[in-house]
């Protein structure tokens, strides 16, 4: 598939740099303005650019990111109220609808059925 009119190689390569960061960084919270800065690319730019490449915006995909770390510090035992807080949600209820949106299912619910796979991997899953 051919890039939108207008983006160049050097263009993806930079959003390449802005994911690399975010896969790296999962929990910390850079704005548009930050990243668009370190990749000399105006906003726009950047989230055409990120969007055409990765087929989220630049703010999803560390949404997505930020939710799939905190799916696995759940798993290694944190509660969801631990969890909501070491991924920087303030309130409770921002984390669990930011979890469903990734995960069709809230963090108490997600963490439920991964710990009963976990306690009887044999047994089958409704």
């Amino acid at each position: 598939m051919e890039p939108p009119t207008g983006l160049t190689c050097l263009m993806l390569a930079a959003v390449e740099t802005v994911r690399q960061y975010i896969d790296l960084h999962p929990l910390d919270q850079k704005s548009i303005d930050y990243f668009c800065d370190k990749v000399a690319l105006n906003r726009k730019t950047l989230q055409r650019a990120f969007k055409f490449k990765y087929g989220f915006t630049v703010i999803e995909y560390q949404q997505k990111k930020r939710i799939e770390k905190a799916a696995s510090l759940m798993l290694e035992g944190f509660s969801v109220k631990q969890t909501a807080k070491k991924c920087g949600y303030h309130r409770d209820n921002n984390f669990s609808r930011a979890f469903k949106k990734v995960y069709k299912q809230t963090p108490t619910e997600w963490q439920y059925v991964c710990t009963k796979r976990l306690d009887n991997p044999d047994s089958k899953m409704d």
